[in-house]
């Protein structure tokens, strides 16, 4: 969340930073009062019973001001793409004194006390956060204890995370993780009691919670794994654990799983299971997330079994299906699959049921598909989005016959080309941001077109039955000829212009020079050059 005008920090470690963007200006957003967690003075609270203060906050970056901003305000004042460091206000000053002098207190008890074991286990769990039910499991105290020492003692040097009704604890800030840690608050005892506790749920299977019964504590879902990427070999065993993968995507989506598994293949790059667990996941992600994931019990594991064992990973394959059969409602279980995927295949976009015969890039990295149309209709022209892979493809129009040709020229529009059979030899330019719009005849080619392809200058290119054609989009000129039989075409840039790459029905390549179409313009060869050379 980027806030537009500081909240007081906990800390002056933390420095608050504003920016405002004067190149991406969006609409204003709305502006919601939030009231301050604590008051500044007397005992600990939770919430505060005075009146909120308003703050203007908001999800997007670089948002402009409201608009009922007052002009003489400081931010008004802001300077664009210019940071500032805001200082501590009063309040937020008061908030570090006394958790200094609660932490300072805390720490200077003796002995086997319980508040001291609470701030070690938490320490040692890097700051957690943890519930009051797992500091009950790690420290053996009583529950109401516990919770006396998370909303008494230390209610200033704590604070509360999470749902309201699922609050998890860490520290309030930074700074005081650092103290306890100076001062050696967490002895070895405290992670052996954390090892012993993950262990504990590692031999139930990572179970989640269900009609009513205790799933894994969330804490070994989203931060434990951070407190053991100095071990390679058990940061590999966890996250290759089929039944913490499965626990993991469940509670907390695939996204945050993969990235999860991403920086612990960082952490132990020797460990080929983090590398297999991630190629699964991976393949996966696009089914997984769907509302099945969380739903279903035996989905999880019955995708990444399905995915495994099409990437070879046997081993792997074997987990993943031992934890479906073990959950509540298996589902259907995979016996053998004749389909094999490769490890470098990062999602599915979707499928068109008739067929693909073509395909192109945007420049904004979406996907153009010339479909194969079925009998009595033609093929469709398709937009996919890898950013959103379970969303429906976007339809820009459909031909009278099969999309044989692809080509996208620098302006992001698209040009195809059609079949002879159906008499649709036609070159079509369509513009996918003004799909209703319908495209643009360029051409006509009775033979049909086969290829397509651009050149550097925006000029089509297209081959079919009757030769390559070039073709300037801004002209119904029917461009030039060469007779030559060609199945693929490709180019790139040279320093005279470009280069035509032609693929021939009988077989071979040959290598076409093709100067600019404004070549005899002043500076033309000058900007061919510098072409060239930002490619090289």
């Amino acid at each position: 969340m980027q806030l537009t005008q500081g909240i007081p920090s906990r800390s002056p470690a933390r420095d608050s930073r504003s920016r405002r963007g004067a190149s991406h200006q969006p609409p204003s957003g709305r502006s919601i009062s939030i009231p301050s967690s604590r008051a500044s003075t007397g005992a600990p609270q939770r919430t505060s019973s005075s009146t909120p203060r308003p703050r203007t906050v908001t999800s997007r970056l670089y948002p402009r001001l409201p608009d009922d901003v007052d002009p003489a305000h400081p931010l008004a004042a802001l300077a664009p793409d210019k940071l500032y460091t805001l200082p501590d206000s009063p309040h937020a000053a008061r908030l570090r004194e006394l958790a200094d002098q609660e932490v300072t207190q805390l720490l200077r008890r003796v002995g086997d006390d319980l508040a001291l074991d609470v701030l070690g286990m938490l320490t040692a769990a890097r700051g957690g956060p943890l519930a009051d039910a797992d500091l009950v499991t790690l420290t053996g105290g009583r529950p109401w204890k516990v919770r006396a020492i998370l909303d008494g003692e230390a209610a200033r040097t704590l604070q509360q995370v999470g749902p309201a009704d699922m609050p998890r604890y860490t520290f309030a800030h930074e700074t005081l993780l650092a103290r306890c840690q100076q001062y050696g608050v967490d002895d070895p005892g405290h992670a052996c009691r954390i090892e012993e506790w993950a262990a504990t749920w590692r031999d139930r299977g990572w179970p989640t919670a269900h009609d009513g019964k205790q799933g894994t504590p969330l804490y070994l879902l989203d931060r434990y794994p951070r407190t053991i990427y100095g071990d390679p070999l058990r940061l590999a065993a966890l996250a290759c654990d089929a039944g913490w993968v499965t626990a993991a995507i469940r509670t907390l989506g695939v996204d945050a799983v993969l990235a999860e598994l991403k920086t612990a293949g960082a952490a132990a790059p020797g460990e080929p299971r983090l590398a297999a667990m991630h190629a699964v996941v991976r393949g996966q992600a696009h089914h997984l997330r769907g509302r099945e994931a969380a739903d279903d019990p035996g989905f999880v594991p019955r995708q990444l079994c399905l995915q495994a064992t099409e990437l070879g990973e046997t081993l792997l394959a074997a987990d993943c299906q031992t934890r479906q059969l073990a959950s509540n409602d298996p589902g259907p279980v995979l016996q053998w699959t004749t389909r094999r995927a490769s490890p470098a295949l990062i999602l599915e976009l979707g499928c068109d049921e008739d067929g693909l015969e073509a395909m192109g890039v945007l420049p904004d990295g979406r996907v153009i598909t010339g479909g194969r149309g079925g009998y009595g209709y033609g093929g469709r022209v398709l937009v996919w989005d890898p950013a959103e892979p379970a969303a429906d493809p976007v339809e820009l129009g459909h031909r009278e016959g099969p999309v044989y040709a692809v080509a996208v020229l620098p302006d992001g529009r698209v040009v195809t080309g059609g079949g002879r059979s159906f008499g649709d030899g036609r070159v079509l330019v369509w513009d996918p941001g003004a799909a209703h719009r319908g495209p643009v005849e360029l051409g006509r080619d009775e033979d049909g077109v086969g290829a397509a392809a651009v050149l550097p200058d925006g000029r089509v290119v297209t081959s079919g039955g009757g030769g390559v054609r070039l073709r300037n989009v801004q002209s119904s000129s029917p461009g030039t000829l060469l007779t030559c039989s060609a199945y693929a075409l490709a180019t790139s840039l040279s320093t005279s212009g470009a280069r035509l790459f032609i693929g021939h029905a009988a077989g071979g390549i040959s290598c076409w020079e093709v100067r600019p179409a404004a070549q005899n313009t002043p500076g033309a060869r000058q900007r061919a050059d510098n072409a060239m050379h930002q490619q090289t």
